[in-house]
């Protein structure tokens, strides 16, 4: 289905408003050769309810690399990422100092499209569907969801390449709890956090 419809149709009300059960998180950034960005993904309140749900987690990135039309490998760099769980960043970021590339680290389950196939593009997806949530799921368990953003460049690209600017969306969804308040739970947390960084 993705290699003949790719990502779908966008709604372009969806892609950029957030409302109380669709909450959208948005970042633009430059990523430097071999280096990797960790964001933690805040989960709100009414999401992590226990229970049957209808619930959804995308993920959506863009890049734009350098490219060689001669050669097969085509684009100067891969930029990639994988949602994660671990149980805090510090753990998280040691992880990837031991094991050091992507594929180490295993996603969170039932990602769809995978890392693998969602790697080839420049402009790429995935979604987490959640229809029960058991109460021993790693989240209610001390867990935190973190999306982790690598950049590579080819061999043949290395000495002109430095850095690279992406843009990620996360989407959190609850369409099954008509009262569900991610987006007021959302903006509070994001607020505190504020505050005790300041």
């Amino acid at each position: 289905m993705h290699c003949l419809y790719g990502y779908g149709w966008p709604d372009p009300q969806k892609a950029i408003l957030s409302s109380e059960s669709c909450v959208i998180l948005l970042a633009e950034e430059s990523i430097s050769t071999n280096q990797t960005h960790f964001y933690e993904i805040a989960l709100p309140e009414d999401f992590l309810i226990p229970g049957a749900c209808n619930r959804t987690i995308s993920v959506a990135l863009a890049h734009s690399p350098l490219c060689r039309s001669t050669r097969i490998d085509y684009k100067s760099s891969q930029v990639a990422f994988k949602l994660v769980l671990e149980d805090n960043l510090e753990t998280l970021a040691e992880r990837f100092r031991h094991e050091s590339q992507l594929e180490n680290i295993p996603e969170w389950p039932d990602c769809s499209p995978g890392a693998r196939l969602r790697g080839k593009g420049t402009v790429m997806a995935t979604r987490k569907t959640i229809e029960r949530l058991p109460r021993n799921t790693p989240l209610l368990n001390g867990k935190k969801l973190f999306l982790v953003v690598t950049h590579q460049p080819q061999p043949w690209a290395e000495d002109w390449i430095q850095e690279e600017r992406y843009a990620v969306a996360v989407r959190i969804e609850d369409r099954g709890n008509p009262s569900a308040r991610l987006y007021a739970q959302l903006r509070t947390r994001l607020r505190q956090r504020a505050r005790v960084r300041v």
